[in-house]
């Protein structure tokens, strides 16, 4: 695409982040519907209006940086095979620190989600899917 494409796509998010961010019409009637706005936006806005409260945006939304990505991604061409492998916690925690995350704060969401994952590994016995009527056997 072209810069003059990227440009429009950044006024129409910082439009947007207007809307969202505006205040004084949440609960009218329009839900800040513009003469200008295309169907899709109009219902958009009228679907979401009431949720605008819940948003939050970075100081720098819409970033111009964030645009460059999508248009030139970087794109990993190795023709390695992908394999998965388990999580690396540490790793995790690390990265996170750096978004001002404590490790606590981290670990409160990551155990929950690594046990859940942890359970799907393992191969469930199929008297766990069966209840038994009485005594110990169990009624299919």
């Amino acid at each position: 695409g072209s810069m003059g494409s990227v440009q429009e796509w950044l006024k129409r998010l910082d439009m947007f982040r207007s809307w969202a961010q505006n205040v004084a019409d949440w609960g009218k009637e329009p839900a800040g519907v513009e003469d200008d706005d295309g169907r899709a936006m109009v219902e958009f806005k009228r679907k979401h209006t009431n949720f605008r409260a819940q948003w939050s945006f970075p100081d720098d939304f819409p970033s111009a940086a964030v645009m460059s990505a999508f248009q030139t991604p970087e794109v990993d061409r190795s023709l390695e095979a992908f394999s998965w492998a388990s999580v690396d916690v540490q790793r995790v925690v690390a990265k996170l620190n750096e978004a001002n995350l404590s490790e606590e704060k981290v670990m409160e969401r990551l155990e929950p989600a690594l046990r859940r994952y942890q359970d799907t590994l393992r191969q469930p016995r199929i008297t766990e899917y069966l209840q038994p009527a009485s005594g110990d056997v169990a009624v299919v």
